[in-house]
């Protein structure tokens, strides 16, 4: 007896909702073996995942300190030129020695500058203020006193300013700082000099009576955060 075959049809429904053979048998699927990760391949996987876990995560590291340390820098930019642009203020209203006879319009210590300015309001006289600037514990800061027309409360006001421990209210400027150091321009017979042998020291008498006051004002202050020292030259008065 021969035997039997199962041939397989597609069943198509017609126009009337009778089903009818007419798409012929239907191919048999081949049944392949299943492949799949073996333990190995997984394992292999999960270590070069990790692996570049790890590398993200170090780059994302290295940016993030990056960019606090830009920021940092940044900020002592901004602070350095803020410095330099009030320096640049103060200078330029440096009060001339023929108006202060017997009195140093400028002493310079190795971390201090001390000097009188002139004040300028609309409608109003000129009046005269100290300004110093000193630096400790790595702080630079800046102070100054009231304006005043009178030569006796200016002299007052420079003892109580000039001192390290001055009751008189700080701004700090600019904090870590390494070093301060401070040159006069006095000509180019004696060219800069230095605190110590500088004609306006705070050492020396008065230094309009000596050979000439300053034309210039070199300072240079060096961070602790950075190898190269940030230098700025000033004019001393009006010129």
């Amino acid at each position: 007896m021969p035997a039997r075959r199962t041939v397989g049809f597609c069943v198509a429904v017609g126009p009337c909702g009778q089903p009818r053979p007419d798409c012929g048998p239907v191919q048999p699927i081949a049944q392949g073996p299943v492949h799949g990760f073996t333990l190995v391949e997984l394992l292999v996987a999960i270590t070069v995942l990790a692996a570049v876990a790890v590398m993200g995560l170090r780059g994302l590291d290295a940016l993030t300190r990056a960019r606090d340390t830009l920021g940092i820098e940044l900020e002592e930019a901004r602070r350095i030129q803020l410095t330099f642009a009030q320096l640049q203020a103060d200078c330029a209203n440096i009060v001339d020695p023929a108006l202060l006879p017997g009195r140093a319009p400028l002493v310079i210590t190795a971390n201090s500058l001390v000097l009188v300015r002139s004040v300028r309001l609309d409608g109003q006289p000129t009046k005269l203020k100290i300004v110093a600037y000193h630096l400790a514990s790595g702080t630079l800061a800046r102070r100054e006193s009231a304006a005043t027309r009178d030569l006796g409360m200016l002299d007052a006001a420079w003892t109580d300013v000039a001192r390290p421990d001055a009751q008189a209210q700080d701004v700090t400027l600019q904090r870590d700082v390494a070093r301060m150091r401070i040159r006069t321009w006095q000509g180019r017979l004696q060219g800069w000099r230095s605190p110590g042998t500088d004609v306006v020291s705070a050492d020396s008498g008065n230094p309009a009576a000596a050979s000439g006051f300053p034309a210039g004002l070199e300072v240079s202050l060096q961070l602790r955060r950075s190898r190269g020292n940030m230098t700025k030259v000033f004019l001393l008065g009006n010129l």
